[in-house]
């Protein structure tokens, strides 16, 4: 079972191809459940992988901006917001924060438009017919919330050691100058916090004084 909200639901495939039967029914407020049927020979399987041909575009999860609501007025935007539970408008998931999964994605989209994703890693993106195809993974387990991306007019700049701002061009300079000094000394102030906590997991000593 898959939560789902606003997705139309096209065919669901397990390895082989196996075409599998699947229904989405009615859970409560919160969108849909994609009830999927692992028929007798899938369920004999040592690993399960599941191929989900759906369409989204109105969930609640999906942001869309025309050109004249952009900072550049040239080209339309489309960004992803996941909380706390709306993600399941963006594709079938198990919606729920309390589960953490790692996860990886291919995106195309149009010349001219570049797309953005909160993976830990992602490949030079690779141009094919006009389009632009971007891959990316992330091998930390997450939060299906945390899974997020942006498409449009955007490029990036380095705002420390470890981080970079993606924005508009027009507003690359100002995002740079606003980040480039605070967003390092956060994220040291956050591994300094989990460095401690973790010492304190492992020892029989009192917790330290680490801030």
């Amino acid at each position: 079972i898959l939560d789902s909200q606003d997705i139309e639901v096209h065919k669901v495939e397990a390895q082989g191809p196996v075409a599998l039967p699947f229904e989405i029914r009615p859970f409560r407020k919160y969108g849909s459940a994609l009830h999927i049927e692992l028929t007798d020979d899938v369920q004999k399987l040592s690993q399960l992988k599941l191929s989900i041909s759906f369409t989204a575009g109105t969930g609640a999860a999906l942001c869309w901006l025309d050109p004249i609501q952009t900072a550049g007025k040239k080209m339309p935007y489309l960004y992803t917001q996941g909380q706390p539970v709306l993600n399941r408008s963006f594709f079938p998931c198990m919606d729920s924060p309390s589960v953490k999964s790692t996860w990886s994605a291919s995106i195309k989209v149009p010349e001219g438009f570049n797309v953005v994703m909160s993976a830990s890693h992602w490949e030079s993106p690779k141009q094919s017919a006009g389009y632009l195809e971007c891959s990316f993974d992330m091998d930390v387990a997450i939060p299906i919330y945390l899974v997020a991306m942006a498409v449009g007019d955007i490029s990036s700049k380095e705002i420390g050691p470890r981080s970079r701002v993606w924005t508009e061009p027009c507003l690359l300079d100002k995002a740079q100058y606003e980040f480039q000094e605070v967003t390092e000394q956060v994220l040291s102030g956050i591994l300094t916090i989990v460095t401690c906590l973790f010492m304190a997991s492992n020892s029989f000593h009192a917790v330290p004084q680490c801030w």
